[in-house]
C-alpha cells in the first residue's frame, strides 16, 4: 500500500478542487494501491462532496488562529514574501506537515496558485513538506512566465527545482519551464479531463437546446471597465431569448459561502430576467454531477477553468472567458489556438463583445463539435497516463 498526501486543496466547495483530488485518486488507484490523505482548508465539506470515495481520508490542513482575518490574509499573502520560512509559517502548517511523515509521496495540487501571490508561501509549505516526505511533485500546474524569473523570485524558482516531478497542465507553462532549464518537468492534461460524468442529473432544461453559462465574480477584478462583464452577460442573455429558441442554464462551479461564490453573480444575472421560464439556476451538487448537466448543453461559456474542463471533455462547443495563462494553455492544446475559443476578460471594451465571440462560437459549432469528438479520447488517455510518471519515481512498489 502507497500512502499519498493530497495538499494545497482549499476545499471541495470548489468543484475544481474537488474534480483535481477525485481524478487524481482514479488515476493513482489504476496504477497503485494507494491510501489518499488529503490536506484540506474545508474537511468538512470534502465530506458533503467526497463521501463516495472509499481509499480517500481528509484532514484540516492548517492551525487556526484567532486574530483579525485581515491579519491573516497579509500573513498568508504579501506578508509571506518577508516572513518566509519562520516558526509562524511553520506552526501555521504543523497538520500538513504532520501528515506528510506518514506518506510515500507528496502532491502539491495548488498549481496555478504558484503564480498567485507569486507562490512564496506555498514554497515554505513545500519545503517544510519536503523535510518529512522524500518524494514531492507539483501536480497539474499552471504557471505564468512573469513569475518565474529567477532572480525576483529566487526562492519559489528554487523550490520549484526540488521537486521530483512538475507535471504542467498545458504546454505554454512547460515550454515557459524548459527554456528556463527545468529538466523535471512532463506535460500531461488536467487530471479533471478524466473525470466521470453523472448521468443521472435532473432534466432540469432542454438537452442539447440550451446554453451553459458559468460566471465567477473573479474575472472582475480584471475588467478594464467597470460592471463591463455583467453587461455583457446580460446583452448574451437577451440575444439567445430574442433571436433563438435555447433555454439559458447558470451553472455555479465554485459555492464558497463568501463573496467568491458563482452563486452570487449567477443569482444577479437571474435578477435581469425575472418573467423568463427559460433562464435557469442549476443546483449545486458534486463535480460529476455538474458536469452531467454541462455535458447535456449544446454551447457552453464558462469562466471557472475546470467548468470549461468539464465541457471540452463532454466535446460541447466552449467558449473560455479566461484571464490567465491556464485558460488560453489548455485552448490552444486543444484547437492548435486560444484565438477565438477564449476571451480574455481584459479585452472587454463593448456590451456585445461576448456576444459576438458566442456568435463565432455558434457559427463554427458542427467544425468544433468534429474536431472535439476526435480529439478529445486521446488527449483524455494522455491525461491517465500522467500516473506512470509516479510509478517510475516511486520504482516497483505495490502496483497493481
Amino acid at each position: 500500500m502507497i500512502n499519498v498526501l493530497l495538499y494545497g486543496h482549499a476545499g471541495s466547495h470548489n468543484h475544481g478542487c474537488e474534480a483535481i483530488v477525485r481524478s487524481t485518486t482514479y488515476i493513482l488507484s489504476q496504477c497503485c494501491n494507494v491510501n489518499i490523505i488529503v490536506a484540506s482548508s474545508n474537511p468538512d465539506k470534502d465530506e458533503k462532496y467526497i463521501q463516495d470515495v472509499k481509499n480517500i481520508s481528509f484532514f484540516i490542513s492548517k492551525n487556526k488562529f484567532f486574530l483579525p482575518p485581515k491579519i491573516m490574509r497579509y500573513i498568508d499573502g504579501i506578508g509571506s514574501r518577508t516572513i518566509g520560512i519562520v516558526p509562524f509559517c511553520k506552526y501555521r502548517n504543523l497538520p500538513t506537515i504532520e501528515l506528510a511523515k506518514k506518506c510515500d509521496i507528496a502532491f502539491s495540487i495548488g498549481g496555478d496558485n504558484y503564480s498567485e501571490n507569486n507562490g512564496v508561501l506555498l514554497s515554505d509549505i513545500d519545503i517544510n513538506v519536503r523535510k518529512k516526505c522524500s518524494k514531492t511533485v507539483l501536480w497539474g500546474c499552471s504557471l505564468d512566465k512573469k513569475y518565474l524569473n529567477p532572480k525576483k523570485y529566487k526562492k519559489k524558482f528554487n523550490n520549484l527545482r526540488e521537486f521530483d516531478l512538475i507535471t504542467a497542465r498545458e504546454s505554454i507553462t512547460y515550454n515557459s519551464l524548459l527554456e528556463l532549464g527545468f529538466d523535471n518537468v512532463k506535460l500531461y492534461p488536467d487530471p479533471a479531463f478524466t473525470l466521470p460524468v453523472d448521468n443521472e442529473v435532473p432534466k432540469i432544461f432542454k438537452e442539447k437546446e440550451t446554453v451553459g453559462i458559468n460566471v465567477s465574480p473573479l474575472i472582475k477584478r480584471f475588467e478594464n471597465r467597470n460592471g463591463i462583464v455583467i453587461k455583457n452577460y446580460v446583452k448574451l442573455i437577451e440575444y439567445l431569448l430574442n433571436v433563438t429558441e435555447y433555454d439559458i442554464a447558470l451553472i455555479p462551479h465554485v459555492v464558497w459561502p463568501e463573496s467568491a461564490s458563482d452563486i452570487l453573480v449567477l443569482q444577479t444575472l437571474l435578477g435581469f430576467f425575472p418573467k423568463s421560464n427559460r433562464v435557469k439556476l442549476i443546483p449545486d451538487g458534486n463535480c460529476m454531477k455538474i458536469k452531467g448537466y454541462i455535458s447535456r448543453c449544446k454551447f457552453f461559456i464558462g469562466a471557472r477553468t475546470h467548468s470549461t474542463i468539464a465541457a471540452y471533455s463532454t466535446c460541447i462547443p466552449t467558449l473560455a472567458v479566461g484571464y490567465s495563462v491556464k485558460a488560453k494553455g489548455i485552448a490552444k492544446d486543444i484547437f492548435g489556438t486560444y484565438e477565438d475559443y477564449v476571451l480574455p476578460v481584459q479585452s472587454l471594451q463593448n456590451e456585445d463583445d461576448l456576444l459576438k465571440a458566442f456568435i463565432w462560437l455558434q457559427n463554427n459549432e458542427n467544425e468544433i463539435k468534429t474536431h472535439l469528438e476526435t480529439f478529445m479520447p486521446s488527449y483524455i488517455r494522455k491525461a491517465w497516463q500522467a500516473g506512470d510518471e509516479i510509478k517510475r519515481i516511486l520504482g516497483d512498489k505495490n502496483w497493481i
